[in-house]
This record gives C-alpha cells, sequence and structure tokens, in this order.
C-alpha cells in the first residue's frame, strides 16, 4: 500500500471522516435528548439522567472508535476482546454497588413511595428523607438510618402513605 498515493485511499478517509463526524453529532446528540428529558421532567432525579446521558454518550465514542480502526484494516478483535473482558471485570468488582445504583434509579423512576412517607423495610421503620443512588434515608426518633436500595427490592416493604 502506497502511503504516498493518496488518491487510491480517498473513498476509505471519506468513509472515516464520515463515521467520525456522525458518532461525534449522534453521541451528543444523545446526550443533549436525554438532559432535555432530565430538565423537563422535575419528578426525576437529574444527576442520574446526566450522568446516564454521558455514558451512553461515552459508549457511543467507544464503538465510533472501534469502526475506525476497523476501516483503517487493524484488528480490533483483541481491543473488544480487552474491553469486554475488562467491563466484566469491572462489574464482577461492583456488582453490589451497581445493585444499589439500579435500584436507587428503579426507585426515582418507580417512585413507590415518597419523601416523607414512613415505611418498613428489613426490621427498620421511619419516614423517608432522602432518596439517592445507593441508599434511601430514614430517620425515626433521631436516629438516621440508610437502607441500601437493593434491599427495598429484595425485602417487603411497608409504606405508610403521607398525603
Amino acid at each position: 500500500m502506497d502511503i504516498l498515493n493518496l488518491s487510491t485511499h480517498w473513498p476509505k478517509i471519506i468513509v472515516i471522516i464520515l463515521t467520525a463526524i456522525s458518532i461525534i453529532f449522534l453521541g451528543n446528540f444523545v446526550q443533549q435528548q436525554i438532559n432535555n428529558f432530565a430538565n423537563r421532567n422535575n419528578n426525576l432525579n437529574t444527576s442520574t439522567l446526566h450522568l446516564l446521558a454521558k455514558l451512553i454518550k461515552l459508549c457511543l465514542w467507544i464503538i465510533g472508535l472501534l469502526v475506525i480502526l476497523s476501516s483503517l484494516g487493524i484488528d480490533i478483535s483483541a481491543i473488544a476482546t480487552t474491553l469486554g473482558i475488562t467491563g466484566f471485570a469491572v462489574g464482577f468488582a461492583v456488582k453490589d454497588t451497581l445493585s444499589n445504583v439500579l435500584s436507587g434509579i428503579l426507585i426515582m423512576i418507580y417512585r413507590p413511595f415518597n419523601i416523607s412517607d414512613f415505611i418498613a423495610i428489613a426490621g427498620k421503620e421511619g419516614k423517608v428523607t432522602a432518596i439517592d443512588l445507593r441508599y434511601t434515608t430514614l430517620e425515626f426518633q433521631n436516629k438516621i438510618i440508610l437502607i441500601p436500595n437493593s434491599k427495598i427490592f429484595s425485602d417487603p416493604v411497608t409504606i405508610e402513605k403521607n398525603d
């Protein structure tokens, strides 16, 4: 392959440039749409959706980079395998944290209870004072109780609505 003779490589160069521009545009567009959705809906935790938007954008950019490298004729099987193994290892290492975070997101979406509702779970009870990604915070008799969000999905919850 004669690198100095660019005329034979123009189609490949154009495809690579269009792919890069498309992936950057798509990543930014998806992130902007999720952020707009988060800002329009006051019932949702916007920081969670902004984080999700950044993660989706990063994933799209990584996929785009792999496509570009493949277009250049680089064998990406080793890179893809490494990314897969790394993702698996990280996921396994933080599975409890991820379980709590995903449960927190589901609690924020489905809203089985609200702030100021009185709930009982896993032998603990109290008024809900905060719901974040890892914990639901209860307050009872001047005590603060942090319940991992995954526990809320695995144990029965009694809710006394405070309407």
